[in-house]
């Protein structure tokens, strides 16, 4: 299974705050879940995103995670076939060195993907 992660920092973030809110945008292809067609042509499956945060000594310190079902009827599929499942979680992080750890499991096939990363987490400003 393979997708792609991109993570954005929350630019409204108070510096004064001990951690920042990130999004981490998730895109699958289509064709790495596997979806049960009904007689009706309503393709269904479920996934599960999980987005973990370490310190540097391997600690938790912050997880998230949700199990999404998917139902698609055949127009939406089709349009799905362009843009792939794009879930979107958010967790916040604390100002420091992080390893993020993202992964996705299709619950129907067994199959998962993970991708880790490592951030220096800081609170930033957006421009006026």
């Amino acid at each position: 299974m393979s997708f792609i992660a991109a993570l954005k920092g929350n630019s409204s973030a108070d510096r004064t705050n001990s951690v920042v809110r990130y999004g981490v945008d998730f895109a699958i292809s289509p064709p790495d879940v596997k979806l049960e067609t009904s007689a009706e042509g309503v393709r269904s499956g479920s996934i599960e995103v999980a987005v973990i945060a370490y310190n540097g000594d391997g600690k938790e310190l912050n997880a998230i995670s949700r199990r999404i079902p998917i139902h698609l009827h055949p127009d939406v599929f089709a349009a799905l076939q362009r843009v792939g499942f794009q879930p979107h979680e958010e967790i916040d992080l604390p100002k420091d060195e992080v390893f993020l750890q993202s992964g996705i499991y299709d619950l129907k096939a067994h199959n998962v993907g993970t991708l880790g990363i490592p951030l220096h987490v800081i609170a930033f400003l957006a421009p006026k």
